[in-house]
């Protein structure tokens, strides 16, 4: 492990390894050292497997992939799915990714759709979770791993937002 990160990023690295997490973090927390860490031990030790960077508000999903674009994630292969893609597009996309950049509404249309398996994915990586409750588009996704026993990493960023 890269003795710059620091202590924190470590111990959290070690428990996604091991467990799904729910990461509540003060309002302003920069999350982007967490989600590359782990990103990239889920890409060396998984083989052939996808994460899926999902982000409940579409403007996030550029701030994401900029948080990929960096020299360690050279050679993987970056791509946001977006609602106007084709079918083909996203089909395209999800079949070359490495790391998917989506909204949980889109994904779970196309897990639907069976344009993309669950089992394709080793890792989620979801912000603001506060909002999977009831009927919320990412509840209902993640309903569709527990449904079919699929086991995924999740790793859950919760901002508490001082009001």
């Amino acid at each position: 492990m890269n003795s710059n990160y620091d202590t924190f990023s470590q111990v959290m690295l070690g428990t996604a390894t091991k467990e799904n997490i729910l990461l509540i973090l003060p309002e302003r927390f920069n999350t982007n050292t967490l989600k590359k860490i782990i990103s990239s031990y889920f890409l060396k030790s998984i083989q052939n497997q996808k994460i899926a960077v999902i982000s409940v508000e579409k403007e996030n999903l550029d701030l994401n992939l900029n948080i990929f674009k960096e020299e360690e994630f050279i050679h993987e292969t970056l791509n946001i799915v977006i609602p106007t893609d084709t079918i083909k597009e996203r089909e395209k996309k999800y079949r070359t990714s490495n790391i998917i950049f989506i909204t949980p509404h889109l994904l779970k249309n196309d897990f639907l759709r069976q344009l993309v398996v669950p089992e394709d994915f080793s890792l989620l990586l979801i912000d603001n979770a506060h909002l999977a409750k009831g009927k919320h588009a990412l509840s209902l996704m993640l309903e569709i791993f527990h449904q079919n026993n699929i086991f995924i990493r999740s790793f859950f960023f919760f901002i508490l937002i001082d009001v």
